[in-house]
């Protein structure tokens, strides 16, 4: 079963800058362009932490299995990226508790990366997670094994929290932002500055 998303009716479903349309998921054909780059992003995620997924974030199973239901409103939105039609990137919210939700499966494919699609993914998150009456974005993310991702989430104003999920994966930090009630933008970049825990795993890499 497919859940429309009507909680947003006044206000156009989809932003397109430079031949990229940030859209929220809502039509079967939606759902089933989502499905196909969430197959990719678990697969992609499996290679990182050579394990699993479902052995790591059980929760992943019932999630990749009903998307309508797990990401319909109030629990949750999903947004997915094209390029020129072509669908591209995808990432989630989901719920946490009364305040807080947590941004969930970006990713965007290697061929489409280099456009800024996933800092307007982000830039739309914010904007749907408050369209949840949430306040508080949480997610998790890795210093070194997804530099990229860390270091933007640094920029946007994120800092790190105390981490729900990937209890046994050291290398995976959660991180949390507070949401202007009313701003559609995302904070100002600000420079990188990785944690001390992770600063000579860094070095290491570099050596």
């Amino acid at each position: 079963m497919i859940f429309r998303d009507t909680t947003r009716a006044e206000t156009p479903r989809s932003r397109r800058a430079d031949g990229v349309e940030i859209a929220r998921v809502a039509s079967a054909f939606d759902y089933a362009q989502a499905a196909l780059l969430l197959g990719e992003q678990r697969a992609f995620t499996e290679r990182l932490l050579g394990r699993e997924l479902a052995e790591v974030q059980p929760s992943s199973q019932r999630e990749y299995a009903h998307l309508a239901s797990y990401y319909r409103p109030p629990h949750g939105k999903l947004l997915i990226a094209r390029l020129h039609g072509e669908p591209v990137g995808i990432l989630g919210v989901r719920r946490i508790d009364s305040r807080r939700g947590e941004s969930k499966r970006l990713y965007v494919r290697p061929s489409a990366r280099g456009h800024g699609i996933a800092r307007m993914l982000v830039q739309e998150l914010f904007v749907v997670t408050r369209e949840l009456g949430l306040s508080a974005l949480y997610c998790e993310t890795s210093p070194t094994l997804l530099p990229q991702s860390y270091e933007m989430c640094v920029r946007l104003g994120f800092t790190e929290t105390e981490k729900l999920g990937f209890a046994d994966v050291d290398d995976v930090v959660a991180m949390q932002i507070e949401l202007d009630p009313v701003a559609d933008d995302v904070a100002p970049s600000r420079a990188v500055s990785p944690t001390r825990r992770f600063r000579r795993a860094r070095e290491l890499r570099v050596a």
